[in-house]
């Protein structure tokens, strides 16, 4: 079992060295299916055989070159979007694999280039679910990292509502969790922001989040879900150290530069100007315009430092005790 995850990746790539199944066997047939009207949330997402034939020969071309330098903008989306089907297993990790090693077989010997980086990530999917088989207490909800499962969560008072609803104050973090309620999907780099957010910032159980994910969730897969939650929470394998906060207003400059995608699911601030577009309140209030904003919930700085000591003295000592 690999507890970390740059030799898990080691390992399955030279599972395809190997046995090079990708190369040998012919690429499969996928099956076609009669078009049905769909409803809901669904509808935005075409069945596998069109997914297949349309959307993913034009990621694969065109926009997987240059995918490690365009994954994290949100507005001009061009990963691949296959979550929801590989969820629920319509179209496999197999399948999708030997396509991208028959025509980038380069890849298994590159590092931080397009191709390599897309593999990257679904090597990362196969990683959280090979923890599923090793640890299935992860799925009683138990952190993976145990001296962490004894955290003491402080009462966040109606916190966790204002997440949901999209109501921090916070233009990305809200434009996000707006993107969720309303199509049942969120941008990866998202969501690691409103994650980091909720069991940083407003330190709410980390839980909490992972089942509102599942709830809402297109693409909702619980080996991934559970990961990515206890990742940005510090509590899980391989995670990111807990005295690393996402900034929301660095990461919403970085990646929204011009706020488009953040006018997309704010529309009441269409007429922010950019340098205000992050955080508008000052400039609206400027302009008389309070009442179209809510303030910040919480302050980020000593949410902050509040967060570096929750994780790092006060709850080492109670996992201890």
């Amino acid at each position: 079992m690999y507890k970390v995850f740059t030799p898990y990746k080691k390992a399955w790539l030279q599972q395809i060295r190997t046995h090079a199944w990708p190369l040998l066997e012919e690429l499969p047939n996928i099956p076609v299916y009669e078009e049905s009207e769909q409803t809901g949330l669904s509808k935005d997402w075409p069945l596998a055989d069109k997914y297949l034939s349309d959307q993913w020969p034009t990621f694969l071309n065109e926009y997987i070159h240059n995918y490690h330098e365009l994954r994290d903008f949100p507005f001009d989306d061009k990963t691949s979007r296959l979550s929801p089907y590989l969820a629920i297993g319509a179209i496999s990790v197999r399948t999708l694999c030997k396509q991208v090693l028959h025509l980038y077989p380069e890849v298994i010997e590159q590092k931080d280039t397009g191709v390599s980086v897309w593999l990257s990530e679904i090597i990362w999917r196969e990683f959280y679910r090979s923890l599923l088989f090793c640890y299935p207490n992860l799925i009683k909800g138990n952190c993976f990292v145990e001296k962490y499962q004894g955290l003491r969560w402080p009462d966040s008072g109606n916190h966790f509502e204002l997440w949901s609803q999209g109501k921090t104050g916070y233009p990305i973090i809200d434009a996000a969790m707006r993107q969720l309620n309303e199509t049942g999907w969120m941008h990866n780099r998202l969501r690691m922001i409103v994650a980091s957010f909720l069991t940083k910032n407003l330190l709410v159980n980390w839980r909490q989040g992972e089942d509102y994910f599942m709830q809402q969730l297109i693409d909702g897969d619980f080996a991934a879900n559970n990961g990515g939650w206890q990742w940005s929470a510090s509590t899980g394998c391989d995670a990111q150290p807990y005295f690393r906060v996402f900034n929301p207003v660095s990461q919403s400059k970085k990646f929204d530069p011009q706020g488009h995608f953040i006018r997309k699911y704010l529309p009441e601030l269409k007429n922010v100007p950019d340098k205000h577009i992050h955080e508008p309140q000052i400039y609206l209030a400027a302009t008389g315009q309070s009442d179209k904003y809510w303030p910040a919930i919480v302050d980020l700085k000593l949410t902050r430092q509040q967060a570096i000591a929750f994780y790092g003295i006060d709850n080492e000592q109670s996992a201890i005790a």
